[in-house]
């Protein structure tokens, strides 16, 4: 329902188009709550969420001023061919943001009216703001606020860089926003060996200070920034009391980068009495790694540590990572995060730039190393291109990206188009070795499905006609039903 208001308010639609229960839309409701704090009763905020609706049939019924849409660039396609259908029935200004129109702004389609670059809350305030004064967006004005694009008659047009914000300005995210489908008690993958969770998600900072050369979070966010220690307790603490949640995924890489930063995120959850009240995952790097600061972890709730782990070659590993971190670091954390019990998951890639079958014999090797050490669920995908990063850039070098190239394929589970597979590899051999990945992932996570079950699934995943109609019907299917089947 949206929220009782004024008849004046500015409606709007906030859509995710992210397939995911167990990852709500955290930034369209940082995004909701920060408007709602500045504009009051003066606007009126509906999440439409892919999970639980048809996005097209809730928009049409809400008849909304204003649709804001986020989207990666795995789902900028479906994005523009909502938006087009919507366009048919309702003359209504679309606002596209997130990740990929941020490192992609030459990929704007025309079936969008405006596009947010880069961190959202500021200048879509603005823009809700001149929408209230004019109840439209005229050209003049937009050129006015900063960090956006707009279409002047047939030319796209790219207004200044906004500045980042202080995080200090950003209210603690109301989950009110959200499906409570979402705080249903669910079982989820690696959730504390099998047992009902009620899981909600935080980001305790934004930004990254390494430069992965797959990943565009570092170019998205810019600089790292870090809420306040008695801050992410405040939200903790919110959580807990008002939606029961007894377990937290910490979103960001850098809950704890530092030993001092988990101590005083520590002293804060104490403060508040949190202590034991709630179990923690979240990722870690592993050259920031060390005894102490897994014995503070363990105190603050931490269970469940993830890894990107990426390679077991320390050549491609170490071209991964720009140099920040090597396979003994990657091993030692392991070591270090099973001998304070915690359960450890990860993930790597395969079918890099310049990746020899030894480099890939070499993950396989880790792999299996792991599962002896006890971590409990290890994910193996396919290097894909992401744009502005350093693979876009090596595609583009090597005339494997164009501007025809299809967004719907960087799919990292996709195993049919390993972009950057070197030619020395066939793609049969690719397969092998990326099957027995998969054979070792199976083998290691601890899921209830039989042989007979992954036999027939691998069949569909290894057949390319069979994946690409898997994949259609997937996207054409209700969530719940998709992640039952395991298609996704």
């Amino acid at each position: 329902m949206m929220e009782k208001n004024n008849s004046r308010a500015v409606k709007l639609a906030l859509v995710n188009i992210t397939k995911d229960l167990e990852c709500p839309p955290l930034t369209l409701v940082y995004l909701a709550t920060y408007l709602k704090k500045h504009l009051k009763n003066r606007i009126k905020i509906k999440i439409v969420d892919i999970n639980f609706e048809d996005p097209s049939k809730t928009i049409m019924r809400l008849k909304p001023d204003i649709v804001g849409i986020s989207s990666m660039t795995i789902r900028y396609n479906y994005a523009k061919r909502l938006v087009e259908q919507l366009k048919k029935h309702a003359d209504v200004p679309v606002i596209l943001g997130g990740v990929h129109i941020s490192t992609c702004p030459e990929s704007f389609s025309k079936v969008f009216d405006i596009a947010v670059r880069g961190e959202g809350e500021k200048t879509i305030l603005e823009l809700i703001e001149l929408f209230e004064k004019r109840r439209a967006f005229p050209v003049d004005e937009l050129k006015k606020i900063k960090g956006i694009m707009f279409w002047d008659n047939s030319n796209a047009v790219r207004t200044e860089a906004r500045e980042m914000l202080d995080l200090k300005e950003i209210p603690v995210p109301d989950r009110d926003y959200l499906n409570p489908q979402y705080f249903w008690p669910r079982v989820s993958y690696n959730k504390i060996r099998g047992k009902k969770v009620i899981e909600a998600g935080m980001l305790t900072s934004r930004g990254c200070p390494y430069r992965c050369v797959f990943c565009s979070t570092s170019l998205f966010w810019n600089k790292i920034r870090f809420q306040a220690a008695e801050k992410v307790a405040k939200e903790i603490k919110y959580l807990i009391t008002n939606f029961k949640v007894n377990y937290i995924v910490m979103y960001d890489d850098f809950f704890a980068i530092t030993e001092d930063r988990a101590t005083e995120i520590y002293n804060a959850m104490k403060k508040e009495s949190l202590i034991g009240k709630v179990r923690i995952s979240c990722s870690l790097r592993a050259n920031l790694v060390t005894d102490k600061l897994c014995s503070i972890l363990r105190k603050i709730g931490v269970v469940t540590a993830n890894f990107g782990f990426e390679s077991g070659s320390n050549r491609i590993l170490q071209y991964l990572k720009a140099e920040s971190v090597t396979v003994e670091q990657n091993k030692n954390a392991v070591r270090l995060c099973r001998k304070h019990g915690f359960d450890v998951t990860g993930s790597f890639m395969m079918g890099n730039p310049g990746e020899k079958m030894e480099d890939m014999q070499k993950t396989l090797e880790l792999m299996g190393w792991m599962q002896k050490k006890g971590v409990i669920d290890l994910w193996c995908g396919v290097a894909k291109p992401y744009p502005a990063t350093k693979f876009w850039e090596y595609g583009i070098k090597n005339n494997l990206i164009d501007e025809n190239f299809n967004f719907d394929l960087v799919d990292p589970s996709y195993i049919h188009n390993p972009v950057f597979l070197d030619k020395s590899i066939s793609k049969e051999e690719f397969f092998r070795i990326f099957r027995e990945a998969k054979y070792i992932s199976f083998s290691i996570s601890n899921k209830n499905e039989s042989r007979i079950a992954r036999k027939i699934k691998d069949f569909v995943y290894y057949n390319k006609i069979l994946c690409d109609i898997a994949k259609f019907m997937a996207q054409r299917m209700p969530d719940k039903i998709t992640e039952r089947m395991h298609l996704k």
